[in-house]
């Protein structure tokens, strides 16, 4: 077995990399942004498990899996420690659904098939009973808001899936965690939210004295505070920047080799402090293309007619048509809730005054288990209203 360290510093890398292609594809025009890197990883792990030859030595390095360690022991590994962060903890609600869901009657590898189960706990789903690809759709999207507590309802669009789908390899990811210090709802108040722009927003800002772990970041020019769920596992990352107008810079400096991992790996000390923070919720309108991040990534040759997907299935030569995810947040004076599904579209060729910490203006935000996985990350340019 891997050591634990090992597959975070893998995972964590992963991670980096793949915001770091968000920030670079939104340039200039930043937008509100929320994604799961973890649900994005576990989807393109089983993929892998189906792959061969060079599109899996380039899945492999994409997915910053050790050298040393074959395509086998990587799933015999990383699966199973990656999905024990969501074993039930004490009052935080979790629970992660993979599923392979098989459209045509292709024959698929049983060892395959086998790892899913085994490693990933990924049940396979028959639907090629299902008269046409509009019905399969329905099918999936009903799995996805059926596992996420109707948070994220149509992640594979009109039009996802043609008649040369033959599989899917889906994930769905639910959080709900209850904050360690709640917010008093009576304290929540109307207040500003200053934009990028120059305009500014009215929303609703909660408000708590309590003692949180706080750092100052000069390197970052920002501070940061981690808000604790009841289950000290789990925290809410915020870095806010010292400018209001600050977070392109905080961005750039994040998207540098190591300094995203650094950050979530770095001490804080605790503090009182007097903390007004919005109740927002970030909502992806529409399913993210994966596809391309991932290309960015290095992981290009799976979604060509060049992919060798030949552990898979021997009866159809494949590739990966789409990558589709989605990632919704709701923070409110409870608690937070986050969802994330991800899809693979697999297509057969055709003591002193308590300081006050005020997230009154662009931010960058994380959800984070055992001190450092970054299962969600993300950054709030404009909340929207909760």
């Amino acid at each position: 077995m891997v050591d634990k360290a090992v597959v975070k510093t893998a995972f964590s890398e992963f991670a980096a990399n793949l915001y770091d292609k968000v920030i670079e594809e939104q340039g200039g025009k930043l937008d509100n942004v929320f994604l799961s890197p973890l649900s994005i990883y576990l989807a393109s792990m089983m993929c892998m498990a189906g792959a061969d030859g060079e599109t899996l030595q380039e899945m492999h390095r994409t997915l910053h899996i050790p050298n040393h360690l074959s395509a086998e022991d990587a799933h015999v590994s990383i699966g199973p420690i990656l999905l024990k962060y969501f074993e039930t903890p004490k009052d935080i609600e979790i629970s992660l659904a993979n599923r392979l869901f098989l459209l045509k009657n292709a024959k698929i590898n049983e060892k395959f098939s086998q790892t899913l189960s085994k490693q990933y706990k990924a049940a396979t789903d028959v639907i090629s009973s299902l008269n046409n690809a509009e019905a399969q759709r329905k099918h999936m999207n009903h799995w996805v808001a059926e596992n996420t507590q109707n948070k994220i309802v149509d992640l594979i669009p009109p039009g996802g899936v043609s008649a040369n789908t033959v599989l899917a390899i889906t994930n769905a990811l639910y959080f709900r965690g209850s904050w360690e210090h709640p917010f008093i709802k009576e304290a929540t108040r109307q207040g500003d939210f200053h934009c990028l722009d120059g305009t500014t927003i009215e929303i609703q800002m909660m408000y708590k004295e309590a003692t949180y772990p706080m750092a100052e970041l000069p390197e970052y020019e920002a501070q940061a505070i981690k808000l604790p769920f009841r289950d000290t596992n789990w925290s809410m990352l915020i870095v806010l920047p010292n400018d209001v107008k600050g977070l392109p810079r905080l961005l750039s400096h994040l998207r540098q080799p190591g300094k995203l991992s650094a950050l979530l790996a770095r001490g804080f000390d605790k503090a009182k402090c007097e903390l007004h923070m919005p109740k927002f919720k970030l909502d992806g309108q529409h399913s993210m293309d994966v596809k391309k991040l991932l290309e960015a990534c290095g992981m290009r040759l799976v979604f060509t007619s060049s992919a060798d997907l030949s552990k898979m299935c021997n009866t159809h030569k494949l590739f990966i048509s789409d990558a589709l995810h989605k990632a919704v947040l709701e923070v409110d004076e409870e608690g937070a809730t986050a969802a994330a599904a991800t899809g693979m579209m697999i297509a057969v060729m055709c003591y002193q005054p308590s300081p006050v910490i005020r997230v009154d203006h662009p931010f960058f935000v994380a959800l984070v288990c055992d001190s450092n996985v970054p299962v969600f990350v993300g950054h709030v340019l404009k909340p929207e209203k909760n």
